[in-house]
């Protein structure tokens, strides 16, 4: 049985946006979004696929430009490990490509905010 998971706290949101908590909610009724992105690193016969740090981003022109970065590191060191490589590199590539994965229903959840965005 999983333990139910407590607010974040003011220096946890610090360390992770730079802003309160109150600015974060208030940031995502606004409009902005968290964002996840993925990258894939290979060493012959480990793969390493990963997601990065969530950023809080306002449009999807920025996603998908911050996402570059992932991909092309992805492009670059992922393809190369045997047989997983190119598989977790494709995807990775895809969900960047596509803006990145949305976290912010897990940030409201962890800000103790009501999940109902529209």
């Amino acid at each position: 049985m999983q333990t139910p998971r407590q607010p974040l706290t003011d220096e946890e949101c610090h360390a992770f946006f730079g802003i309160s908590p109150d600015e974060l909610a208030q940031r995502i009724r606004g409009g902005h979004r968290c964002i996840r992105f993925e990258y894939c690193v290979s060493f012959v016969i480990a793969t390493l696929a990963n997601q990065s740090k969530i950023y809080l981003i306002q449009g999807g022109r920025e996603r998908r430009l911050r996402g570059l970065g992932f991909g092309l590191l992805s492009l670059l060191c992922g393809p190369w490990g045997i047989p997983w490589g190119p598989y977790c590199t494709a995807q990775a590539l895809w969900s960047n490509l596509r803006g990145g994965r949305d976290a912010t229903d897990e940030v409201l959840a962890a800000l103790g905010e009501p999940i109902c965005l529209e």
